[in-house]
């Protein structure tokens, strides 16, 4: 572990001395090294924290895909919102019999609201696969709604929050939930021609 720190405090200082704008004026170079920064502090991070092992390689699994720092990824974002659709597709409602019958209305227009939901998720994952597997002479850019990325950022956040407790839920683990991740993408990225 100790050989990887000089690499990571070069790989610093040369960042430092970059001046960038904004993310759209990143030189290739430096995002680059930008990228072996994160996989080095991530590495640094596994081998600190052994339980956290699957979660440094889904981050590198990731990075070898294509998801780098930069703008809003679409194919990410959309694979958000379907993902989120089938996890809404894997539940029902359940109540027993001694609910009201104002709480048994709420209960039907959840479902309701829930299978809309659903329909919504699956057309967007639709949308997903569409531009994922399409090869695009200008790839579509997402920006946020404001300059200043902080919400878009805190809504992430929120979202992590959710999964988190609905994890802890199912007694389960950020790590558990990255080794099923890895090994469930690790799989279709081995068997995709690149």
């Amino acid at each position: 572990m100790d050989a990887k720190f000089p690499i990571l405090k070069a790989r610093l200082t040369i960042l430092a001395t970059c001046t960038v704008a904004t993310s759209a004026d990143v030189a290739p170079d430096v995002k680059d090294l930008w990228s072996e920064v994160y996989q080095l502090v991530d590495e640094l991070e596994a081998e600190a924290n052994p339980d956290n092992a699957y979660l440094a390689k889904l981050n590198d699994l990731q990075a070898q895909i294509g998801y780098n720092p930069g703008p809003i990824n679409l194919i990410a974002l959309l694979g958000l919102m379907g993902e989120a659709g089938e996890v809404l597709g894997e539940t029902r409602p359940e109540t027993d019999s001694t609910i009201q019958e104002d709480d048994r209305n709420q209960v039907i227009a959840l479902a309701v609201d829930i299978t809309r939901a659903i329909d919504a998720a699956y057309t967007l994952d639709s949308r997903k696969k569409y531009f994922r597997n399409r090869v695009m002479a200008a790839p579509v850019s997402i920006a946020t709604k404001d300059e200043d990325e902080t919400v878009f950022n805190k809504e992430l956040a929120d979202a992590f929050y959710y999964v988190l407790a609905l994890a802890r839920n199912r007694s389960l683990t950020i790590n558990d939930l990255a080794r099923m991740s890895y090994e469930k993408v690790q799989a279709k990225f081995m068997n995709t021609p690149r």
